[in-house]
């Protein structure tokens, strides 16, 4: 990181070991969701303000991937409420049927090759 031709301005962390035990010597401090960068200036080794000049800008959110689910909840949830709600409403649903494992105790069509499975299951 100290070269002259390192070249790379924004790291993201997705391991987010502290340096100095890490992979990314930049990593000297876990970020929040709240400030997700902080700045990282290579010849100290210290933390500066972020988007700056000479300066690597670092992600580095420990509790990342927690947050991955609730952004995941949030864009299924819009396109259930989008896509699939409305189909409810129709008189035939080509969506709901093919999503439709069993229907009136039997298995649908295009779930029929579960029928083994079943058929274990009822031993």
């Amino acid at each position: 990181m100290r070269q002259p031709d390192f070249r790379i301005r924004t790291i993201a962390d997705v391991t987010c070991d502290i340096a100095p035990v890490s992979s990314v010597p930049s990593t000297i401090r876990p970020s929040t969701i709240a400030a997700p960068v902080y700045g990282y200036d290579p010849h100290t080794g210290e933390e500066v303000a972020p988007y700056q000049e000479h300066r690597i800008d670092v992600m580095a959110i420990d509790n990342l991937p927690n947050e991955m689910p609730r952004d995941a909840s949030t864009a299924f949830g819009q396109m259930f409420l989008d896509r699939v709600l409305p189909e409810f409403f129709k008189s035939h649903s080509p969506v709901l049927e093919r999503a439709t494992i069993a229907d009136k105790g039997a298995l649908c069509p295009l779930f029929s090759y579960l029928e083994d499975y079943v058929a274990e299951r009822q031993l």
